[in-house]
């Protein structure tokens, strides 16, 4: 049984309980996120609607719900629901970093800074909120900026392997071929199961072997010690 068949077959069982406990909130947001983890959008926001009605006030129930109507592209509508959250949980993460990406896609680029900021100041020991804030700066063009926090996230968990391989990916990018190398190989000594960053170390060496290496060009990090938020 593979993935989907797998949540399919949690949700009909759902379904069957639901039959003879129908004003359970739970057991509505836990079909709500089944159908959600299938694609199943619009069928997921009548489920988490029926959750929030029987239990209005559950912060849970209300961030899948913003999940699924972000997923909808209903960004005002998730935005109002992730403020709900924060309302119930001021520290609140997951809600607080996608808002800053509605913000984003909104083109509210000083708003999204701010929260992307403000995130990695809330949990300072989260290496996850330097990463985002990494990413932000990328698709910002701010190649310098992003590989500064991805050397964070680094240093605070030295086996992340998605910061080793946006550096290396930034660094072959800018032309830095020699300091990518450099960055891909220690990041899979860290971590080592990582497919990406081992496809990202074959080009590199193709490249290393076809022409001299070129000087560093780009990216500012620290020596050895792509982006989609997490």
């Amino acid at each position: 049984m593979n993935q989907l068949e797998d949540l399919e077959s949690q949700i009909q069982a759902i379904e069957t309980e639901l039959e003879s406990a129908p004003d359970n909130a739970s057991l509505w947001m836990e079909k709500g996120v089944g159908l959600y983890l299938c694609g199943r959008y619009e069928s997921s926001l009548t489920a988490l609607n029926r959750a929030r009605e029987l239990d209005p006030d559950r912060p849970v129930i209300l961030y899948n719900l913003g999940n699924t109507l972000t997923e909808l592209d209903r960004l005002e509508e998730a935005t109002d629901i992730y403020l709900q959250v924060l309302d119930y949980k001021p520290d609140h993460i997951p809600s607080m970093n996608n808002l800053a990406d509605i913000q984003e896609q909104l083109g509210e680029q000083n708003r999204a800074h701010e929260l992307f900021h403000y995130l990695t100041q809330l949990a300072p020991d989260d290496p996850i909120t330097h990463f985002n804030l990494g990413n932000f700066f990328l698709r910002q063009d701010q190649p310098i900026e992003a590989c500064k926090c991805y050397q964070v996230a680094i240093d605070l968990d030295p086996q992340f392997g998605d910061a080793w391989f946006t550096i290396g990916w930034v660094l072959h990018r800018s032309g830095a071929i020699q300091q990518s190398e450099e960055y891909l190989v220690k990041g899979l000594e860290m971590s080592p199961d990582h497919e990406e960053m081992q496809s990202l170390l074959d080009t590199v060496r193709e490249h290393l072997e076809k022409e001299p290496a070129p000087g560093h060009a780009g990216c500012s990090c620290n020596e050895p010690t792509g982006p989609e938020n997490r």
